[in-house]
């Protein structure tokens, strides 16, 4: 996930924080935690640690791409999202990840977006939790 927009950052804030929690987890970004040290080491024990990982693809990030693809070689689930209008694009996203399951979103409807994220998190981890209070 890209950092540093402000707009980006108040929609994961508000929508996909929220959305993830209601099936039992909580959403880390690697700058949700600044500690000392080599910030790609803390990302792959990030990454190793986590029970999946979500990668927003909007922005074109090579660290997306990279982090994705270090957690599907450790055989973690990878869930892609994408802002709608950027995956829609000729060449909104890299041909390596066109053809995964990518949930579209947009800052004007979000609920479409995080109720797929909430069913894909459910469907893919047996474990989360099932039902949102």
């Amino acid at each position: 996930m890209k950092f540093g927009d402000e707009e980006f950052d108040k929609f994961v804030d508000k929508h996909m924080r929220r959305a993830v929690a209601q099936t039992g987890y909580q959403l880390k970004r690697a700058d949700d935690q600044q500690k000392a040290g080599l910030i790609d080491a803390q990302m792959r024990l990030d990454i190793k640690n986590a029970r999946f990982v979500i990668a927003d693809l909007t922005h074109g990030s090579h660290g997306a791409y990279w982090e994705a693809g270090y957690a599907e070689g450790l055989g973690k689930p990878v869930i892609y999202t994408c802002r709608a209008d950027v995956f829609e694009k000729e060449n909104g996203t890299h041909f390596d990840t066109n053809h995964h399951v990518t949930i579209k979103w947009s800052y004007n409807d979000p609920k479409p977006a995080m109720d797929r994220l909430k069913a894909t998190i459910r469907y893919t981890i047996p474990e989360a939790k099932q039902h949102d209070n």
